[in-house]
């Protein structure tokens, strides 16, 4: 995170960070299902949203993710994966990324192992052992 980030920038990085991270193990297992779409619009979107931030704003940042995970979710993880790092230090986003994370397992009720994988990624970005995710 920037120095010069002003409060409203440091919140929108965050929720696109925490955006991403939904996207990021919904993904994970190929198959972006109606259960996870809805799960990151209320559960993300709705939930995690910043005061100053427009509906017009939260619908582009999914749409860019969003787009970006279909188009190469390789590529797509590696910079949310970075993002999350840059918070590492960050005791409250770290707690919004696992918590996140869980939301986006559980979404369509079937954990696969690619999701796990995806999880383990993460655990290793925030500094935790995969059993804290």
């Amino acid at each position: 995170m920037a120095v010069s980030d002003s409060p409203v920038e440091q919140a929108k990085r965050q929720f696109e960070v925490l955006v991403g991270v939904y996207l990021m193990v919904a993904h994970a297992d190929g198959d972006f299902s109606k259960l996870e779409e809805v799960g990151v619009r209320l559960g993300v979107m709705r939930d995690r949203r910043p005061a100053g931030l427009t509906d017009a704003e939260c619908d582009a940042i999914y749409s860019k993710l969003e787009s970006g995970f279909r188009a190469n979710p390789d590529k797509a993880s590696a910079r949310i994966l970075a993002e999350v790092e840059a918070f590492r230090g960050n005791g409250i986003v770290r707690r919004a990324v696992v918590e996140t994370a869980r939301k986006a397992l559980a979404a369509d009720r079937l954990a696969k192992p690619q999701e796990d994988y995806a999880l383990s990624h993460l655990a290793a970005a925030l500094g935790l052992r995969e059993s804290e995710i």
